[in-house]
């Protein structure tokens, strides 16, 4: 089982900057996970929520898809956190790619939903020369919306892409999903840790060839059962715990 950094390492670090990436790198994580929205000039920018407020209190709210990131990145998204992070701004995927250890991966989460907006910005991104001669091997694709992953699948077959799930498929949808993994319209599932399927139905998505992958894991005591069931991933805010635990394994 490979450990990601949950918006790099974010319970140490500002999420999503390159702080939090940089401290995930220096961690030895096997990758990162980042969540990116589409801006009004077309770039991608690293940001979770669809506007600033969060992590720039006290400053003007942007709206995310109505700014430039040049904008955005005019303002401290570091010091909600702890005060020595001040410098630290919205970042463009570029630069987080460029922030990435040599063979890390990261999973990039697509806020966004706009496909003839964010499939250009990312495959001009993922198409070699890349960022520090990032390789889109080492990515994975991922969004809520299957209708999105399936138009990025399609243009772009040798990408990984991974359904994302916040509650347990229906008898019919998980059919529906075993049947996109088998037609390689989509790579696998990334799923919310509150919940699981039985035993049997991992079983069926592993001889699928589906990636497996679960999010946000922070409790250790939660750490064998998602081994048990064959899981490749697992996300953590606390990454050096998890890769402590497993490398002692």
């Amino acid at each position: 089982m490979k450990i990601i950094a949950h918006r790099g390492a974010s319970a140490v670090a500002p999420e999503n900057t390159l702080a939090a990436v940089r401290l995930a790198a220096q961690a030895a994580a096997h990758g990162v996970e980042i969540d990116v929205r589409l801006t009004r000039d077309g770039q991608l920018a690293v940001i979770h929520d669809t506007d600033t407020r969060r992590v720039a209190p006290g400053q003007p709210v942007n709206t995310v898809k109505r700014q430039r990131l040049a904008d955005l990145q005019k303002l401290d998204v570091g010091s909600w956190k702890d005060p020595k992070f001040s410098a630290e701004r919205i970042p463009a995927l570029g630069e987080v790619l460029a922030a990435l250890g040599p063979e890390q991966e990261i999973f990039i989460e697509l806020k966004s939903r706009e496909f003839e907006g964010i499939f250009p910005a990312l495959e001009q991104l993922l198409s070699p020369p890349a960022a520090n001669g990032f390789s889109a091997a080492r990515a994975v694709v991922m969004s809520f919306e299957e209708k999105l992953i399936r138009k990025i699948k399609k243009k772009r077959p040798d990408w990984r892409t991974l359904l994302l799930l916040n509650h347990r498929p229906t008898t019919h949808v998980f059919g529906q999903i075993v049947s996109a993994i088998r037609a390689k319209y989509i790579n696998g599932i990334g799923q919310n840790r509150t919940w699981a399927m039985s035993d049997d139905d991992y079983t069926e998505l592993q001889d699928a060839g589906a990636i497996l992958s679960v999010w946000t894991v922070n409790d250790l005591h939660e750490l064998p059962a998602w081994q048990k069931r064959g899981f490749h991933y697992l996300t953590s805010d606390r990454p050096e715990v998890f890769l402590k635990a497993t490398s002692s394994a």
